[in-house]
């Protein structure tokens, strides 16, 4: 048996009639006993640099983030089922409602079973490393007129499994170890080829998918001031959905079943609850079968050669002071169906004009979505608001805001 440590844990006992015991701790549902163990580490390192010259505001950092996760046992675990049967009066196998007791066979003799399994599942101990770049410019080129420039770089590796327990991929011209006992045996097609591989074995990469070395995100924004109270603004990014590819582990899980005990002139059980498994449990093969490896049954892999999809997301907007303590801010979103280019930053006022200096919140150290906004110097900061009214006007967004709390800047 590959996990014994399971048989340790209290197991899931369904008896007929009666409430289901068992399997409802972590990660555990119907039919499965929960005893899912997650231990997640990690380590981030994110160090920023900032350099004001002249009419040049400039940002540069880095992003690093070490993690370790580790799951143990997930949702696995032994399940034990009973019924009435072996205590019901008359004919075993013609249902009695008057009579039997699936507590009552649980406990006979040395228990008895109807039914039940032990699963094994995969169990991982991975490893990756997100390494990102950043460098922002706001360079103001009048004093109406600012640019945002800036350019993201991410080269994070793709986990690695401690114990090369993950599946690496298809090997679709090796000939299968099958292919001749098929032929033999009247296979009419020919030669079988193909075969699952395994990280780290034989030569093949420890990681599922090739590492992204084209993960290069550039960033544009302006905000252009007409007069004193209008000003327009906009955007362009592209940003990758990098992630960290794990699981696909063929082989590397197992589960037996319990053999029902036949109830025909009530025979000698043939599975108790003294010796749930005679014939012994079925172990994991791991990577010790090769090619052979799910043949007859399922495999799961990844395509190594996956690349990641890349989102260009734009804004386009107008804002105008109505009055002292009213903004009208129009905005062009991205089409449907592509993020806003300029989600706003936790603490960022929705409803100022965006003239005030800022922290760009591009830089924010989200794998995904690392918006930016343009923002300058204003005659206001330190604003309060809170949104009066705000409607869409087809592809169009119409907010209207009040800004209290005003102070002059300095």
């Amino acid at each position: 048996m590959t996990q014994p440590n399971l048989l340790g844990i209290f197991p899931q006992v369904n008896l007929s009639s009666f409430v289901q015991m068992g399997g409802s701790g972590f990660n555990g549902g119907s039919g499965t006993n929960g005893t899912s163990i997650n231990v997640h580490n990690q380590l981030s390192i994110l160090p920023s640099f900032t350099f004001v010259h002249g009419p040049h505001d400039i940002h540069i950092g880095l992003d690093n983030r070490e993690y370790q996760i580790s799951t143990k046992q997930a949702a696995g675990g032994l399940a034990l089922t009973s019924n009435q049967q072996w205590t019901q009066a008359g004919n075993a196998n013609t249902a009695d409602a008057a009579s039997g007791l699936s507590v009552a066979s649980f406990m006979l003799d040395n228990g008895y079973l109807s039914g039940g399994n032990i699963n094994q599942p995969a169990q991982q101990f991975e490893t990756y490393h997100y390494w990102g770049v950043f460098f922002q410019d706001n360079y103001k080129v009048r004093s109406n007129l600012t640019l945002n420039l800036g350019l993201r770089y991410d080269f994070p590796t793709q986990a690695v499994e401690r114990h090369n327990r993950y599946t690496c991929g298809f090997n679709s011209t090796v000939v299968s170890p099958v292919s001749a006992a098929a032929v033999a045996n009247g296979y009419p097609y020919g030669q079988i080829s193909g075969g699952v591989t395994f990280c780290g074995v034989n030569g093949t990469p420890r990681t599922q998918i090739t590492r992204a070395w084209y993960l290069f995100e550039p960033r544009f924004g302006f905000s252009y001031s007409l007069n004193t109270k209008t000003v327009v603004k906009g955007g362009i990014g592209g940003t990758y959905n990098w992630a960290a590819y794990i699981g696909a582990q063929t082989g590397f899980s197992a589960a037996t079943s319990i053999t029902a005990s036949p109830t025909t002139l009530y025979t000698t059980p043939t599975s108790t609850l003294a010796n749930p498994f005679p014939s012994g449990y079925v172990s994991a093969p791991g990577a010790s079968l090769g090619y052979l490896a799910g043949v007859g049954g399922g495999i799961s892999f990844y395509n190594p050669a996956t690349r990641f999809g890349e989102t260009w997301n734009y804004s386009l907007g107008v804002q105008r002071q109505l009055s002292r303590g009213d903004v009208l801010d129009i905005i062009v979103p991205a089409p449907a169906g592509i993020p806003s280019a300029m989600p706003r930053q936790a603490g960022t006022l929705p409803c100022a004009l965006p003239l005030m200096r800022r922290t760009p919140s591009w830089v924010q150290t989200d794998f995904k979505v690392r918006p930016f906004t343009t923002q300058r110097r204003s005659k206001v900061s330190n604003s309060a608001c809170r949104f009066r009214n705000i409607q869409r006007l087809g592809k169009m967004v119409l907010r209207i805001s009040t800004v209290s709390g005003l102070t002059p800047s300095r």
